[in-house]
């Protein structure tokens, strides 16, 4: 590379060989070649051109490495949990940047899902991008001006310096989707392309029906087909009386049935408590936990009415059923229900969706949930409340539409 050479130019120079490279890398994945396995992807790689003619979709998106001497200390560290045979980050890893290295400065899109250019080869990997000043030739003046750069770990980790990175942004909610979905919904970076191919397809689908709405008021509107009535109600659109017998007009022109009110008994007021288990030391419940989990049964046991009317589900990790032990000393009455869904650590993944099911189809008067800090800290959001965030999410109670804090 020549000293002289403008980033721009460089840029240019770089773009034209991911070109080249996308194209060698969708011919092989088309081709069944054996090169293309763990390097290309084919929808990511579909993606990399919108119908090979309006351009790449990623755009301008080429960055160039930050060299490891100008990372920030806090990258530094990173660095060190890193797994260099990882393909994509672990849920874990994850967090581990949100909470470390992202505040106060760094915004929640630091981390990118994409390519790295190396040895002429696409490689799939997630970089972090950061900014960084750089001096640039503009109209022929040297400037101080922010520049994009690739921080990349696990390329540092294994002793190779790409070329370039193309690739685009992953929110948390897309990297929490792929977690929670056991890996069964392919990667993160597909599953934003998905979405968004899906979200673009609605998009013009919406349109389309709109134009034809249009065409059908402007000249035949006693005469609709039925599919566009469907869709002008779903839209709550005006559908005139239909000269046609063979349509169907559920809003319009229907009588409207009288309403039969009946007194119906007071219902029992429902009480969800989700908790986390106690503190522990290697698996069991340490002084501490043992201490906090009879707190915890205390306050349960004030809460509620009737303990024969109360199911308690836990996990099946030691620390869970111990504390659900102490709990299960205070409340003898109460149904007692052991399912490792509940479980929750680098072995076992939270099915956050059968949980969710669970409290929604419940039609008890209490039930006490026992589990970890995945299904305590996200699921309240899940389920249309705030996060929970109190005290390293301990625990909420759910009662009268509302999320209230329940710790030891």
């Amino acid at each position: 590379m020549k000293e002289e050479e403008s980033i721009t130019d460089l840029l240019n120079n770089l773009q034209l060989k991911f070109e080249e490279l996308a194209d060698q890398g969708r011919n092989d994945i088309l081709g069944n070649q054996e090169s293309a396995k763990g390097l290309y992807n084919l929808s990511t790689h579909c993606s990399l051109k919108n119908d090979g003619t309006c351009g790449f979709v990623f755009g301008r998106e080429i960055f160039l490495p930050l060299p490891k001497e100008n990372w920030p200390k806090k990258f530094l560290e990173l660095e060190k949990n890193y797994e260099p045979s990882m393909t994509w980050p672990h849920y874990s890893m994850y967090n581990y940047t949100n909470d470390v290295c992202m505040p106060p400065n760094i915004p929640y899109f630091l981390l990118y899902f994409g390519y790295a250019v190396y040895q002429d080869k696409l490689v799939r990997c997630p970089f972090f991008v950061v900014f960084h000043l750089t001096e640039q030739l503009i109209n022929n003046e040297t400037l101080m001006l922010p520049q994009e750069f690739v921080i990349d770990p696990l390329a540092s980790l294994n002793g190779i310096t790409p070329d370039c990175y193309v690739g685009m942004p992953i929110s948390k909610e897309e990297i929490e989707n792929w977690f929670f979905s056991r890996g069964r919904s392919g990667n993160p970076l597909e599953n934003y392309l998905k979405q968004k191919i899906d979200q673009e397809e609605t998009k013009r689908r919406r349109a389309s029906y709109l134009e034809a709405y249009s065409l059908q008021m402007t000249y035949a509107p006693d005469w609709f087909p039925q599919e566009l009535i469907n869709f002008a109600e779903s839209e709550e659109l005006y559908i005139p009386r239909q000269s046609r017998g063979d349509t169907v007009v559920n809003k319009i022109n229907k009588p409207v049935p009288k309403v039969v009110e009946k007194s119906e008994p007071p219902q029992k007021t429902k009480r969800i408590f989700l908790l986390r288990h106690a503190d522990y030391l290697d698996e069991g419940l340490s002084t501490r936990g043992k201490s906090q989990a009879n707190n915890l049964a205390e306050k349960i046991r004030t809460e509620i009415n009737d303990a024969r009317n109360a199911i308690v589900f836990t996990s099946t990790a030691t620390r869970a059923k111990e504390t659900a032990s102490i709990i299960k000393e205070s409340l003898t009455e109460a149904s007692f229900v052991e399912d490792e869904k509940l479980w929750s650590d680098k072995k076992h993944l939270p099915d956050q969706n059968w949980l969710k099911n669970q409290i929604n189809n419940f039609g008890g008067e209490t039930l006490i949930i026992i589990s970890h800090l995945e299904y305590v800290q996200y699921l309240p959001e899940e389920l249309g409340f705030r996060r929970n965030n109190s005290s390293y999410a301990q625990g909420v109670l759910l009662k009268d539409g509302k999320c209230i804090d329940f710790g030891y």
